[in-house]
């Protein structure tokens, strides 16, 4: 009797001296709201271990998909990208993540480096019409109005009730615009 209890009281204290699951524990952060622990925990496991896609995922979906956090995102994604080569049902959160960061460049004036992000969210996901709609303003915006019509075509076939190539198409059309770059968003005056 006197073994029993020692081996119970020696498995118990193993039991609460193990430390808990690293990828339950992401989980639970991630149910309560703390984004930025449950995505530090699911990228140290993966990097712990590479085949571990369940980490993989979750780091995703926490820096690429519900904090938007671009280049934290890219950098998940290039890490695995270096451990595991091309993960497909990734492609579409690279893309997202990409566009993004091009969107804001595109606000603040980058038109050449949105572009490169365009070039490389295009890669990962060919068919997204919204890339081609923002490759079309950024193209716009440095006066390659031929290219950027292209891109805008391209947006339109792949999806020909894309809201934002619509608005754009019917800028274009609008007589009323002033020179290409004031259409695809870009400064009128030098």
């Amino acid at each position: 009797m006197g073994r029993r209890a020692a081996a119970i009281t020696l498995f118990l204290t193993f039991l609460a001296g193990c430390p808990q699951n690293p990828i339950e524990g992401a989980r639970r952060a991630l149910e309560r709201g703390d984004l930025d622990e449950a995505g530090e925990t699911f990228l140290r496991v993966a990097r712990a271990d590479p085949a571990h896609l369940a980490a993989w995922d979750g780091a995703v979906e926490v820096w690429c998909r519900r904090k938007v956090a671009v280049a934290r995102c890219l950098e998940v994604l290039d890490l695995e990208l270096d451990f595991l080569g091309s993960i497909a049902r990734h492609h579409d959160a690279l893309a997202a993540s990409l566009e993004s960061r091009a969107r804001a460049r595109l606000e603040s004036g980058l038109a050449k480096s949105a572009l490169e992000d365009l070039e490389r969210a295009e890669a990962a996901a060919p068919e997204r019409a919204s890339i081609h709609v923002v490759r079309a303003r950024a193209l716009g915006m440095l006066g390659q109005s031929e290219a950027a019509r292209a891109a805008l075509d391209r947006a339109l076939t792949l999806d020909p009730h894309h809201r934002e190539g619509r608005a754009l198409l019917e800028d274009l059309s609008d007589e009323g615009a002033s020179g290409d770059e004031a259409r695809f968003g870009g400064e009128t005056s030098p």
